[in-house]
């Protein structure tokens, strides 16, 4: 059962007054803004994961979440940039894309001037500030501020999960850098950065033992 930490008392006013963290989650402790984002959250306590991505074997809670998440596997991307052609499967990827274009950053943090062009970067620069922590690892406790940061600390501590695969040779990687360092090896890039370091080797030499 979803339990509400929710209590007031009457102001000189006769308003109804909240305590200072009204939906607070007894479970966890993460704090929501409202009611619908409480009872949302509830659900990643109580609501078992049925819905199946086939493709990447992802879980989700509501169908709505899955078809969402099946975007993404689309290799139709409609929303095209003016600016360089990238594409996107949904607008709202292509609005955010184009803000790297025209340096728009609309969200501002209230607390030091820091902008920012995406909302959800604002509020993780903004636990900066506050020290909120609401990511928790259920196997030993510790807490993080960012979610991708929670998640490589699992996969890497306790569960070993590799979800980056290469798809020239099928290794996998924890990290999603690790996979692009990788795929240096298979694209050439790090033979030809190699090259270009002993070609500026070779001519530092020639410029400290010789004289034109």
């Amino acid at each position: 059962a979803i339990v509400i930490h929710k209590h007031s008392d009457q102001n000189d006013g006769g308003n109804a007054k909240d305590e200072e963290d009204p939906y607070k989650c007894d479970r966890c402790g993460k704090v929501m803004s409202n009611f619908k984002n409480y009872k949302f959250h509830m659900k990643s306590h109580t609501v078992e994961k049925t819905f199946k991505c086939e493709t990447c074997g992802k879980m989700f809670r509501e169908s709505w979440d899955l078809n969402k998440h099946l975007v993404i596997h689309s290799a139709e991307k409609p929303f095209k940039c003016d600016v360089c052609g990238n594409g996107f499967n949904r607008r709202y990827n292509l609005d955010l894309h184009v803000r790297v274009h025209t340096g728009e950053k609309p969200y501002k943090c209230s607390t030091c001037g820091k902008s920012f062009s995406a909302c959800v970067n604002m509020k993780k620069h903004m636990r900066i500030h506050t020290g909120e922590k609401p990511y928790t690892c259920n196997e030993c406790g510790k807490e993080f501020a960012d979610s991708s940061a929670f998640k490589n600390h699992s996969r890497v501590t306790h569960t070993g999960e590799k979800p980056y695969k290469c798809t020239v040779c099928d290794k996998a990687f924890s990290h999603k850098t690790d996979l692009k360092g990788h795929m240096r090896m298979h694209t050439g890039e790090n033979l030809i950065q190699n090259h270009l370091n002993q070609i500026n080797k070779y001519f530092s030499y020639y410029d400290a033992h010789f004289e034109i």
